[in-house]
């Protein structure tokens, strides 16, 4: 993007920690390998470190479907920031980067499950299967959004706080009880311009995600 074309941005970063068991599924089978589980949990390179990862697509989605299905936001305001495939590709002003575990603070359980008849109120046949669950870890994700409105940033909050509040949850088996996560090591940068010396003017700080939700939500219901 063109300098002249980026007027302010918001850009960000916090830590998602596991709060139970976490299912990212990988798409890898296990056809041509039995010893494999039903369902791996996702890994990717974060450098030359093999890792799990939760794609900042799936974060996306999730943030997305929460704030689209509550009408925080309207139509053309949900096109603006995720962007839009029809009539033409539109880019969202929002992005967010995949976030990598720290290897360091992982937990891997396999786990075994099976579905239950309820007339039988016994085994289904063929529905057992076996996955790698994570029930504990951190990952490390960062966030963008360029040219924002005050209600972009806000909506944008209150979707990671029903994320930290288990309202919504990301992954697979939600139903079962998988997908809560805390947002811990909060930061966002609010950025207005550039100086005369082309160097971002950082006009907010926020290191709390507690006090960033509050203040978003009373300068959004002031200015409504």
């Amino acid at each position: 993007m063109h300098l002249k074309e980026l007027q302010n941005e918001v850009c960000g970063a916090f830590t998602i920690s596991a709060d139970g068991p976490l299912l990212i599924k990988s798409g890898i089978s296990n056809k041509t390998n039995p010893a494999l589980p039903d369902a791996l949990f996702l890994t990717g390179k974060d450098g030359d470190t093999e890792t799990y990862l939760i794609p900042g697509s799936s974060l996306k989605g999730v943030i997305r479907h929460y704030l689209e299905d509550n009408h925080i936001l309207d139509g053309n305001a949900v096109k603006s920031l995720f962007g839009s495939h029809k009539g033409g590709l539109l880019r969202g002003k929002l992005s967010f980067s995949d976030a990598y575990a720290d290897m360091a603070t992982v937990h891997i359980v396999h786990r075994t499950n099976t579905s239950i008849g309820a007339v039988s109120q016994s085994t289904t046949h063929g529905s057992l299967n076996n996955t790698d669950t994570l029930d504990q870890g951190n990952f490390r994700c960062s966030f963008r959004i360029v040219n924002p409105s005050e209600n972009d940033v806000c909506a944008l909050l209150n979707a990671l706080d029903a994320l930290n509040r288990h309202i919504i949850f990301i992954g697979g088996r939600t139903s079962k009880g998988y997908g809560r996560i805390s947002i811990k090591d909060f930061q966002m940068q609010v950025i207005s311009g550039f100086t005369a010396e082309f160097k971002p003017n950082i006009t907010a700080v926020y290191t709390d995600f507690v006090d960033a939700v509050a203040i978003y939500r009373k300068e959004n219901a002031n200015g409504s």
